[in-house]
């Protein structure tokens, strides 16, 4: 089990992370969820000893685990927001030399992970985009088949077909067995895979529980644009924000019953999108 204990990270005055309680049990995936500043990747750098931690512990299997924790290291798969590459080495030698730090033989799906994500092997890294360096340090995340994934928002940046690709890839590993905590600042991501949710806000986690009770609808961000002022409050909306005939809210529920509700409403504009973390957790869980 991955467990963490009161971890917290100090700035001064201001928490980066304070106090963070969560265990990952093997074949579990813990969501980490919050806007951008809420604390999730300076949570990822101190559970993996990359910053100092102020207070708190960190063990995998009972072993503490830090920096120089290497039989526990060993055991442990990472994504940093910092997907930095040496510029003049090919994706190839990146990869391979990554390799020498595992056992012989512990890389076999190395190869079917790289043709999933669509790797070129013979480019310079400095060739790369940022999203293609993300692709290849989820490679060298995965490639020895951990125990346990810790990954700093693997699916941000990429379209819809890439983001369901990653997410696809972390079910395998999950259906492998392995305990997965991740970072996003998408909802519909957590839900997807997470059996766990964590709410950071300001460095804290406001709520921690299972997905299903975290989530029990969808909540979308809906800006509509129509002649009845009042449609927003009957429908239930949170955070109801005017400008003239438009009206912006969050709308717990399908999308398909929002359009039911409106079927009577002569309606100018419509726009349904996924709510934001922070507007969310203002909302919902404050």
């Amino acid at each position: 089990m991955l467990e963490i204990h009161g971890l917290s990270r100090w700035y001064g005055r201001t928490p980066g992370i304070n106090g963070i309680d969560i265990a990952v049990e093997p074949g579990s995936v813990c969501a980490v969820c919050g806007a951008p500043g809420s604390g999730k990747s300076t949570l990822v750098r101190a559970v993996m000893g990359i910053i100092r931690r102020d207070a708190g512990i960190v063990a995998i299997d009972g072993e503490p685990f830090g920096r120089s924790d290497a039989y526990a290291r060993m055991k442990v798969g990472c994504m940093t927001d910092n997907t930095l590459l040496p510029p003049d080495m090919s994706v190839r030698d990146v990869i391979d030399h990554a390799g020498l730090f595992y056992e012989e033989g512990s890389q076999n799906g190395t190869g079917t992970l790289i043709r999933r994500l669509k790797i070129d092997l013979r480019r310079k890294c400095r060739e790369l985009s940022p999203l293609e360096r993300k692709k290849v340090w989820l490679v060298m995340a995965i490639m020895h088949a951990p125990d346990y994934l810790i990954l700093d928002e693997p699916t941000a940046g990429f379209d819809a077909m890439e983001r369901e690709l990653v997410l696809d890839i972390l079910r395998t590993e999950k259906d492998r067995g392995a305990g997965i905590l991740f970072t996003t600042e998408s909802i519909s991501d957590a839900r997807s895979i997470g059996d766990i949710g964590v709410f950071l806000d300001e460095g804290s986690a406001v709520i921690a529980d299972e997905m299903g009770n975290l989530m029990t609808g969808e909540i979308s961000l809906v800006t509509l644009e129509c002649d009845d002022g009042g449609i927003a409050a009957r429908l239930g909306g949170k955070g109801i924000r005017r400008e003239g005939d438009t009206v912006r809210f969050l709308y717990e529920g399908a999308p398909d019953n929002l359009i039911k509700e409106l079927s009577g409403i002569s309606v100018r504009r419509l726009l349904i999108e996924e709510a934001p973390v922070a507007e969310i957790i203002e909302y919902y869980y404050r």
